[in-house]
């Protein structure tokens, strides 16, 4: 007798618990109920009506929050058909201000209403760009120095007669960057590292000549910028990325001699490595269009196991020297730039 009163209780439970989200929803909807209404007149065509509703829900603090943001913006489209189309802009900026990332439905909100919202959101966006808190979008071109002493290849070097370490090259390079919200930016950036060394090992026992040494890299970088400092005539960013090394690239130009012999040959291996930075840059406008650039970053930029054991010449000459083997493209360390770049956006 019990059991079918404990599935009846259960069942009941069921219900009860099935049907709380429910009424949380119908309370949260009631807490609003002059936007309900507001919505009604407009459905109805009675903008005015719908205006001065809003108006008072506004005032009296009937509307708070997200839904105070909604009141202003369908007040504004109510304003778009009573043809008040100045206030309504002025209305729907006020929204934009309040909640930055606020967006119509174009599916649902008719072209006249879309067309106003979308002027505003262009003024908005010109606001903050002369207060330098969103930044447009542009192109960069850079030049610098930094790391790369290669030590790996460095080790092969030093073996033949020559440094330890390879000597960085300029870097080079250039970036796009778009603006996804205020103040913040989505940067692609693409640049050339390179690193060279030389040796001459005939003096002594060896028999190579001449040999010149080169490790390479091409990072493919996506960035987030963030504008620590906004301003018109100078801005601080910081930045975060990471991406590809591609092209990670040692090579060996080997000029060799002995007796009647004498001959070139090239050592090399090519594979994709790894890439992350962070750091700061600073941009001084010398042109509304216009600015030059600097910044100072860290990253860590490496390609390993190039001329994997036993697949090089030098690994089939001398097998038993392991500094021939599993050799490491590595440009990581502080790096500097300097450049150029064009606003597009505006």
């Amino acid at each position: 007798m019990r059991s079918p009163f404990r599935k009846l209780l259960l069942v009941a439970l069921s219900l009860t618990l099935s049907a709380v989200p429910l009424l949380l929803a119908a309370d949260a909807w009631a807490a609003a109920p002059a936007l309900t209404e507001a919505q009604k007149l407009y459905d109805a065509a009675k903008f005015d009506d719908a205006i001065a509703k809003l108006r008072e829900a506004l005032s009296t603090g009937e509307v708070t929050g997200s839904d105070a943001v909604e009141a202003r913006a369908l007040m504004a489209r109510c304003m778009v058909k009573a043809d008040n189309r100045v206030e309504a802009k002025q209305g729907f900026k006020t929204v934009l201000r309040s909640d930055p990332g606020y967006k119509l439905d174009p599916v649902n909100v008719p072209p006249d209403e879309m067309e106003v919202f979308n002027l505003a959101a262009k003024e908005i966006q010109q606001e903050q760009i002369e207060a330098g808190q969103r930044i447009p979008a542009s192109l960069m071109f850079f030049i610098g120095k930094g790391p790369g002493d290669n030590t790996s290849l460095g080790e092969v070097q030093k073996f033949f007669g020559g440094s330890d370490k390879l000597d960085p090259q300029t870097e080079f390079g250039g970036s796009v960057r778009f603006p996804i919200r205020p103040r913040f930016s989505l940067d692609i950036e693409l640049s050339r590292l390179r690193a060279t060394g030389s040796s001459d090992s005939s003096a002594a026992s060896f028999v190579f000549k001449d040999t010149e040494y080169e490790a390479s890299g091409i990072p493919l970088v996506l960035s987030l910028y963030w504008t620590a400092i906004p301003g018109q005539k100078f801005r601080a960013n910081v930045f975060a990325g990471a991406g590809w090394l591609l092209g990670a690239t040692v090579s060996m130009d080997m000029h060799y001699q002995n007796g009647g012999l004498d001959f070139r040959f090239l050592e090399g291996d090519t594979k994709t490595g790894s890439y992350w930075h962070l750091g700061g840059e600073a941009e001084y406008m010398v042109h509304p269009k216009a600015s030059i650039t600097g910044r100072l970053l860290y990253r860590s930029a490496v390609a390993e196991d190039l001329i994997p054991h036993g697949t090089g010449l030098l690994t089939a000459i001398q097998p038993s020297i392991p500094l021939f083997q599993n050799i490491k493209v590595d440009f990581s360390g502080v790096a500097f730039h300097i450049g150029m770049r064009a606003y597009i956006g505006y």
